[in-house]
């Protein structure tokens, strides 16, 4: 009896989690560069059922189940995990210099205090040092090191090569590629790689625009009308669980009276 309980309430816990992610989703919807969280779960393994009072029947070959079976009893719902959705977002032109986006697969490649940082966030300034910055203050790395330009007058061009007042800087822009899956969120749209997962990415697979940046890759009218659905799935499971307990009072006050 309690079972029915048991898998009524892990579909409610499974939908709880389902409406964090995409209300999380919601509030990042303005975020320059964020990638929708995407939550993966499945199903505990189902038990078959078979009609009761059959006897099993002996065979030269050993003993066989005569029993039709009836179907299977699910045991509920869990999270797998969170996984993110790093579809490319729309392009928004901004007019700003230091504001990059990357066209395709990629990622810039930031100095953070503990290494590497990936991020697709490319809403970049310049510090006081002339350093290409993230708006952490993390430096923009190129294939030389940290980008430096004399002012904002700068141009990037598709492949990234840094160009001041029309002459090339001899540096461009670091863009690599990763295995997603792999990929760790940091908070502030950026990832941390583990080794053996991001290398350079291949020319001609990916452009840098500038003075465009990323949006977000969330669809706030998907994203409102799933909270719904997840809604109505979570109160469903209520209405279960309620009718359950009501059958086991039922059980243990009306049955188990002698009469």
């Amino acid at each position: 009896m309690h079972r029915g309980i048991y898998t009524a309430a892990s579909a409610m816990i499974a939908s709880q989690t389902r409406q964090d992610v995409l209300a999380n989703n919601l509030a990042n919807v303005t975020n320059i560069g964020y990638k929708r969280l995407v939550n993966v779960q499945h199903a505990y393994r189902s038990r078959p059922l078979a009609r009761l009072n059959d006897e099993y029947q002996w065979t030269p070959q050993g003993y066989i189940d005569p029993r039709p079976p009836v179907g299977s009893l699910g045991s509920g719902a869990g999270e797998v995990r969170t996984a993110i959705d790093f579809t490319p977002g729309k392009m928004m032109v901004t007019g700003n210099a230091t504001d990059l986006a990357i066209k395709g697969k990629g990622f810039f490649v930031l100095a953070g205090p503990e290494g590497d940082v990936l991020t697709r966030n490319g809403s970049f300034s310049l510090d006081g040092e002339g350093r290409l910055v993230s708006q952490q203050g993390y430096p923009v790395l190129g294939k030389q090191g940290v980008i430096l330009v004399e002012d904002a007058g700068f141009r990037i061009d598709a492949e990234g090569r840094i160009l001041q007042e029309g002459v090339l800087e001899g540096d461009r822009v670091l863009v690599v590629a990763a295995t997603e899956e792999a990929l760790q969120p940091l908070g502030g749209n950026n990832y941390y790689a583990p080794p053996g997962t991001a290398r350079e990415a291949d020319a001609g697979s990916y452009t840098i625009r500038q003075q465009r940046l990323e949006q977000s890759n969330v669809n706030a009218m998907r994203e409102m009308m799933e909270m719904l659905s997840v809604l109505r799935a979570y109160e469903a499971s209520q209405r279960v669980v309620s009718a359950q307990d009501e059958l086991e009072g039922k059980v243990a006050n009306d049955l188990a009276t002698v009469r």
